[in-house]
């Protein structure tokens, strides 16, 4: 392919004229566009195989037409002016930019564009993954022209050197029956079948086995064949048994063997089921009697009845007695927290006192609740639920603000009523009295007419007041034989004004105890823990006298995270 400067033919008129020439001999007519830079005057410039008389035009030289597998060749264009018996065009700078067909995904091009002035442009092309003909091109733009030259190279079939597993997709599957929106019954299962460069292998024969078939699960297809990007894959379908499973890929025929096993694959009911649901606190004990907007992290962590967790994405609802809560979260698996987790905050705000119970502690119970199923005793393992079994029963969620085990709607006690009927169901309601969940055998009379219900934890925050309650059992004096030692046992909690029970002082609040006779032994300070203890908390400290008797004061200094700070005195005689 060739293309003719006309800046040649400018530049050759303004020299002829500057010379007295006669420019009737330069031709006629408006000049053609502008030459690429250094391509000289009067040149027409073609790109392709060689120069001279073994000139080809919109061909690349191949050094190896016919490669093996992982092998190289060179390829290599030149540029020639056509005017000039295809010499070649040295001085001008072009760009080649090579290509492949299997360039994409397969074959390997070093140097794929190049910059040349010499007239000649060189690159290696790798044969890491092609098999068969692939097709050449090369390519450069010069004066809005673009060049092409292109070659065809045979690669022969690759030998199969291993096969690696890729990925499960996904890696954790329902058990037959339970899948829906979000949750698969099938998972897809890849390999790689590679060369022994590390290239694809592609037309590859692969057989697929299960390591257990269990509850019937099964395969489809049992064999494929690798496709250009050397990929095998299979579907694996759950079967009615919760397990792990792994399936174990062989290249047909292979000697040795060439095979690969895939990583671990699980099957499980994807619910929670109740005694896998669980409530808990960053810290349960928070300085927000007296103060809004003090914080506690509330997560919920759920499991099904095989102890995995459950799937991203599963709803959690909460409510709370007082404060503020966030109504929902949904399941999510990060590094820190792991899978099957997801948290809201409790934030300290009224209401504060429950007026149903008149207890005005700044004890809040929370309520988590999920659609899940029952628990049971597998007693024979066969993953079912059958008349060999013991189910858990459970009736309809309540919060048990009052903290009795007892649910009392009269007291504004919120229940999950998942049957609709406006009432809290216990477990002997006839919706609830047979077992309620997906892995029951339709052969027993024991299972409910309802796969699912709600399942539930609770938990209890304490929102503590500022100001602390001290108690002491010595009646506020101490006697101390000389220097013998004597234990004072220190009552703090937190100090409500309205004759609550005293609840504990809000995690991190400090007790420190010193004494101006005699000296402390032992600890002489204390952290309150997080803690939901229905009580204040006891904490032991001893002074120890002098030899010199005389009479002085132990002091006892709260001081909670706010900074609030209340003491508590006592007579120290020796």
């Amino acid at each position: 392919m060739k293309k003719l400067f006309g800046l040649a033919t400018i530049l050759m008129a303004l020299f002829l004229a500057a010379c007295d020439g006669d420019p009737a001999l330069v031709g006629s007519g408006p000049p053609p566009p502008a030459t690429g830079p250094g391509a000289g005057i009067g040149v027409s410039i073609a790109m392709g195989s060689g120069s001279g008389a073994s000139y080809l035009d919109g061909v690349i030289a191949i050094s190896q037409s016919n490669l093996q597998a992982g092998g190289s060749a060179s390829l290599t264009v030149n540029f020639v002016d056509t005017n000039n018996s295809n010499s070649p065009a040295v001085g001008a700078e072009f760009t080649v930019n090579f290509a492949s067909t299997c360039t994409p995904l397969l074959a390997n091009i070093v140097e794929s564009s190049i910059t040349t002035t010499t007239g000649t442009a060189t690159a290696t092309y790798s044969a890491t993954g092609c098999s068969g003909d692939d097709t050449l091109s090369a390519t450069a733009l010069v004066d809005n022209v673009v060049l092409t030259a292109t070659a065809a190279i045979t690669i022969a079939a690759a030998t199969v050197g291993s096969i690696q597993f890729i990925s499960a997709n996904p890696e954790n599957i329902g058990l037959l029956g339970t899948g829906g929106v979000g949750r698969q019954e099938t998972s897809t299962v890849r390999f790689a079948v590679t060369d022994s460069t590390g290239g694809p292998v592609s037309g590859a024969t692969v057989d697929f086995t299960l390591n257990t078939t269990i509850g019937g699960i099964n395969l489809t297809p049992t064999t494929a064949t690798s496709g250009a990007d050397g990929v095998a894959q299979t579907v694996v379908s759950a079967g009615s048994v919760a397990t792990s499973v792994r399936v174990t890929a062989t290249v047909n025929p292979s000697s040795p063997v060439i095979a690969a096993q895939s990583d671990q694959l699980t099957i499980t009911t994807g619910i929670p089921d109740n005694d896998s649901v669980s409530l808990s606190m960053a810290c349960v004990n928070i300085e927000g009697w007296d103060r809004d907007g003090e914080t506690t992290t509330v997560t919920v962590r759920m499991s099904d009845r095989y102890n995995n967790p459950v799937p991203d994405g599963t709803a959690v609802t909460l409510n709370a007695e007082g404060g503020q809560i966030g109504g929902s979260c949904f399941t999510v698996t990060t590094p820190a927290n792991g899978a099957g987790v997801c948290s809201v905050i409790f934030v300290s705000q009224d209401p504060r006192d429950n007026p149903t119970i008149a207890t005005g502690d700044g004890r809040v119970t929370i309520l988590a609740t999920a659609i899940g199923e029952e628990s049971f005793v597998d007693a024979d393992s066969d993953g079912i639920f059958n008349n060999a079994d013991v189910p858990l029963e459970i009736g309809e969620p309540f919060r048990d603000d009052n903290e009795n085990g007892i649910v009392e709607p009269a007291l504004n006690e919120i229940f999950a009523d998942f049957n609709s009927n406006g009432l809290p169901d216990a477990a002997n309601h006839p919706d609830y009295i047979n077992f309620n969940g997906l892995l029951c055998d339709s052969m027993t009379a024991l299972c409910s007419p309802n796969e699912t219900l709600f399942v539930s934890d609770t938990g209890v925050v304490v929102m503590s007041a500022s100001a602390a309650l001290i108690l002491d059992d010595v009646g506020g004096a101490i006697n101390v034989a000389g220097e013998a030692v004597a234990g004072i046992n220190v009552t703090v909690g937190d100090n409500k004004g309205n004759g609550s029970i005293s609840q504990p002082m809000a995690g991190g609040t400090t007790i420190e105890a010193e004494t101006s006779n005699g000296s402390m032994a032992g600890p002489d300070s204390y952290t309150v823990p997080c803690s939901n203890n229905n009580g204040p908390l006891i904490y032991v400290f001893s002074v120890q006298g002098d030899s010199n008797p005389s009479g002085g004061v132990m002091t006892i200094t709260v001081t909670s995270p706010s900074g609030l700070i209340t003491r508590h005195f006592i007579s120290v005689t020796d």
